[in-house]
């Protein structure tokens, strides 16, 4: 071995010092201190070689150089040492090429790259900084080191040194591309000596029954045991009766008919456990009042901000959202505001963001976790400076960073610095943010802050124990294959996918390992939506479902093993741009849930396609709606459909649902069924169920991977929480939906399956409000499932029911179905088509022809205020009442005239969309009170008038004069 002569390095060392100022670069080399460690123009496996003979055209004077090695058997460490005149904090940046291992200020190495930053705000010791190289990544020809660099830093302030964990990545290179994935040096080690978990309390709540009074429901916890009972006790004026004379053990509810606002219900478990209490407020929703009126909120946090053990929210304000895409972009001096409530309702704080943060969701990501354990959930948000340069334009310069705010009082913690917009391709690429929180040791929540999504993409994580900020890893895909490329989606999910104990982070169509190391990647390109659960029933643990947006030839739809990345099944015909899509257990006929994805490059309805769990095509086109929304609700075990009156799929409304524009669903206090929550004008509002349970389980919010979800779901893409297992195939399940039968017939089709686990022997019994039918012996094996039709006849009441119940030697099963089918024009109705509109004043509408569900045309652009539309008709004489067939994106408020009587103003629902799909038009009852609203004709013309009374769109398609004295 030819060691270098230590007069050379001595030499090296002289040029270096005269260079030096306040900013210095350095030739490598020369801050060696281990020179026996140095070769000359000898590359070895054991040493690190200084090269100057063939280096010189593109280094000053020679470069450092290291034969490739394996993180198990690396290569020998280099010990540099960087002199500096000021004790200022510096920033330190490497100039080399391909991968090395550097670890700065005695903490563990880091992989480093051509100009790669080292580390921000380093003071020196002693008058130096000291460094240590090591070749640790896996690479297909030597590794160089040229120069370093550093910056005094201006107006840099002390902070605590960060200790770099490893990163890795695979990369292409001169002398190929390397096909082994990096390893990282060690496992993600965090804070927590074991794992920090939202202490949640009993979440008992109140609101009023079906038929009056109160129903009372609570949480089953994780910590209670199967044989936990629980008694109810309700105080009335300071005496406190006990309701329950046996302890409630089947289900998490009680009803109470005598229940009256102002009673307190508190839940105690038997024999031991969490107490809890509500008090009744008459009312079958929460409402949280904004700050600002006439705002509505689209993104909502979840947290224990106080530590209560109950559910807080943090809102973001305005709805307002503009993209970064050059089509979409334009300036705004707007800025969002996040507002904090504690579970009654109390305003706690507010806080705007900052202002180089642009409106528009991809500029503006927040979360809300308790990072630290204390019990109180933080809230992090981005922020940034907008300096001079950006005054009116795209920020594209100043500081950015991640503000860790505290959950009760909102002020600020800390902040840490955000993902750099080096190496981005262009403006619309680096403005693609989001946050995360992974279990990445299995035990400590870890913050995780994201850029990119199109091409460059970063990931850098971090602990915050209550007092010091720690990087755990940084990642990039900076210089890797074009398999590594823009693999991201709308939305971050971190779970454990591969069982070993730490979350995994899936950025999309590329999954990285807890230490930021990639596990795989799909190598196609961008999804729109990613869906996580147990899809596939007899596949051990979740499956990923994937809506793609960039164009594939086949696959484009699929379902993949989240361990390997493994496509399990996908569509063979291309797909252009998939962009909508849901992931619902929807009939509970068949096993697991249904997967929906469309193709909006594919013409008219042609690319939405309805799959089974294991892809066979359920429904393809037209019947198959773009976009829907799920909703555990009712009692049975599958989910209902979340629009402004719930209903099942394919079946009748179910009774109950809410006013507004939907924010998400959530299982946030009450048994295991979810909340609704809504927007609307300077309001939140947060409705629970009043259908009495079937069975019991635990909060879904203990599920980790549905929390998780939930966490992501106050930024990007809102992905409707899902859980690690399928309720109706993890138990057994009994089902009762109403039917259209015929043009006014209707039956109630009833389901029995069992579980994965057992089989279903007992008797099943069903019931309609004028007839019982004979009872039927059931006898299932696991997996298996069984239907029977029962005819229903008189008039369908929504105030009536028919019943099923399953008598098993393991229990009972009883569920029900409401005898309200979905709203129709009533019988014998006069139709009129909007386009036929007599006059209008104050605005004009456009008459649209040929949208799914208004083929016949529409009245669109009806969203001025002090817009009328009237139109003339002349039926016989008699008593009517006006229905209209309407899509509404937001609640919208209207008067309505028949000549001179003025029936009042009244409110429209959100239907979903403008109607742009089927499933987005509605037959809506001109109601007050609960009561339709009745007017007479006396044979002569009469002219019906509409008015806008709020500058808010509403899309009309037909209206129904229904004769009143006709109706069955």
């Amino acid at each position: 071995m030819r060691k270098m002569p230590c007069i050379f390095i001595l030499a090296m060392i002289a040029v270096a010092f005269t260079c030096q100022g306040e900013d210095a670069v350095f030739e490598a080399e020369a801050l060696v201190t281990n020179r026996s460690e140095l070769t000359h123009n000898h590359l070895t496996s054991s040493c690190w070689d200084l090269w100057d003979q063939k280096a010189r055209p593109w280094s000053k004077d020679g470069v450092l150089r290291a034969q490739a090695s394996h993180p198990d058997t690396p290569g020998s460490k280099l010990h540099i040492s960087i002199p500096c005149q000021e004790k200022k904090p510096y920033r330190v940046t490497i100039r080399g090429g391909r991968y090395n291992g550097l670890r700065i200020d005695g903490g563990h190495f880091q992989a480093t790259w051509d100009n790669s930053l080292v580390a921000d705000n380093v003071f020196p010791e002693n008058g130096k900084i000291p460094l240590s190289i090591q070749n640790l990544f896996i690479e297909e020809g030597p590794v160089y080191i040229d120069t370093i660099k550093i910056e005094l830093m201006d107006n840099a302030k002390p902070i605590k040194k960060y200790d770099l964990e490893p990163y890795c990545r695979w990369d292409g290179n001169s002398a190929g591309i390397s096909r082994t994935p990096v390893r990282s040096q060690r496992k993600v080690n965090g804070f927590a000596a074991r794992r920090i978990e939202e202490h949640l309390d009993r979440g008992v709540n109140a609101v009023p029954g079906e038929k009056g009074g109160a129903y009372i429901s609570w949480r089953l916890l994780r910590s209670d045991s199967p044989k936990t009972a629980f008694q109810v006790f309700r105080t009335r004026a300071g005496k406190r009766v006990l309701l329950t004379r046996q302890p409630v053990r089947t289900t998490c509810d009680w009803v109470d008919p005598d229940g009256r606002p102002g009673d307190i219900y508190s839940v105690h478990p038997l024999p031991g456990g969490f107490k809890g209490e509500a008090v009744f407020s008459g009312k079958p929703y929460r409402s949280l009042k904004l700050s600002m009126e006439n705002i509505y909120v689209e993104y909502i946090g979840i947290g224990d901000l106080d530590g209560d053990g109950r559910y807080d929210f943090v809102v973001k304000y305005p709805s307002d959202s503009i993209d970064p895409w050059d089509r979409y972009w334009r300036h705004t001096d707007k800025r969002y505001r996040l507002e904090a409530f504690n579970a009654d309702g109390k305003s706690l704080w507010t806080k705007d963001f900052d202002e180089g943060i642009e409106m528009g969701l991809w500029y503006s990501p927040f979360i809300v976790y308790d990072f630290d354990g204390d019990g109180r959930a933080e809230v992090v948000m981005k922020g940034g400076e907008r300096i001079a340069e950006d005054e009116g334009k795209r920020v594209l310069h100043g500081a950015e960073y991640f503000i860790i705010l505290n959950g009760p009082d909102g002020k600020e913690l800390a902040r840490g610095e955000w993902p750099s917009r080096n190496g981005f391709e262009n403006y619309n690429k680096v403005s693609r943010n989001q946050l995360a929180m992974g279990y990445l040791d299995g035990k400590t929540p870890c913050l995780i802050a994201l850029r990119g999504t199109y091409g460059v993409m970063k990931a850098e994580a971090w602990t915050w124990d209550g007092s010091n900020l720690r990087n755990l890893w940084k990642f990039d895909n900076i210089g890797y294959p074009a398999k590594y490329k823009g693999q991201g989606s709308h939305s971050t999910i971190c779970y454990d996918f591969d069982g070993d104990g730490r979350d995994e982070i899936l950025l999309g169509g590329m999954m990285l390992n807890s230490n930021g190391t990639i596990r795989w990647s799909m190598g196609m390109g961008h999804n729109d939506h990613q869906f996580c659960s147990d899809i596939l029933p007899d596949n051990p643990g979740v499956e990923i479902a994937y809506v793609y947006e960039t164009s594939q030839s086949k696959n484009g739809f699929c379902v993949v093993e989240p361990a390997t990345g493994k496509i399990i099944w996908g569509v063979s015909h291309p797909v252009g741009h998939g962009h909508f899509g849901y992931l619902i257990d929807m009939d509970p006929a068949i096993r697991g849930m249904e997967f929906s994805a469309t193709d909006i490059w594919a013409p008219g309805a042609s690319g939405r396609w309805l799959f089974q769990s294991d892809g066979k095509i359920l429904k393809h086109g037209e019947d198959v709606p773009a976009r829907l929304h799920g909703v555990f609700w009712d009692a049975d075990l599958e989910k209902e459909n979340c629009r402004n009156r719930i209903s099942d799929f394919n079946g009748g409304l179910v009774g109950g649902g809410y006013s507004g524009w939907l924010v998400g669903t959530i299982d946030l206090w009450g048994d295991w069924r979810e909340e609704i929550i809504s927007s609307l004008p300077g309001e939140i509002r947060i409705y629970s169920t009043n259908i009495p349970a079937m069975d019991r389980r635990v909060c879904l919010m203990q599920d980790s991977l549905y929390r998780n979800i939930v966490l992501g779901n106050s930024q990007g893409y809102r992905v409707e929480p899902t859980l690690s297992y399928v309720p109706a195939v993890e138990n057994h399940n009994l089902s009762v939906i109403l039917k259209k039968k015929g043009e006014r017939s209707f039956e109630a089709s009833v389901t029995v399956s069992a579980s994965k686990y057992s089989g279903l022997k007992g008797i099943l019994e069903f019931k309609s409000p004028d007839k019982s039918f004979a009872p039927q012996e059931i006898q299932l094996s696991p997996n298996e499932y069984m239907q029977a039709s029962f005819p229903l006849e008189g008039k369908m009441d929504p105030e009536q029911f028919c019943f099923a119940s399953l008598k098993s030697s393991g229990g009972s099963l009883s569920a029900r179905a409401r005898l309200a089918p979905l709203p129709e024009p009533g019988l014998n109705a006069i139709h009129i088509n909007a386009c036929t509109l007599y006059s209008e004043s104050g605005g004009k509408t456009n008459m649209v022809k040929g949208r799914p569900g208004a083929e016949k045309g529409c009245l669109t652009g009806w969203n001025q205020k002090g817009h009328k539309l009237v139109w003339r008709i002349q039926p016989p004489a008699g008593k009517y009442r006006l229905q209209l067939k309407i899509a509404a994106p937001f609640v919208a408020r209207r008067s309505v005239q028949i000549n001179q009587q003025k029936l009042g103003v009244f409110e429209f629902e959100c239907t979903g969309g403008n109607g742009g799909a089927k499933d987005q038009w509605e037959v809506v009852d001109i109601e007050k009170d609960g009561k339709t609203v009745e007017f007479s004709a006396n044979g002569k013309p009469i002219e019906i008038s509409l008015t806008n009374i709020d500058n808010v769109m509403l899309n009309v398609a037909d209206l129904y004069l229904v004769p009143v004295s006709r109706e069955n």
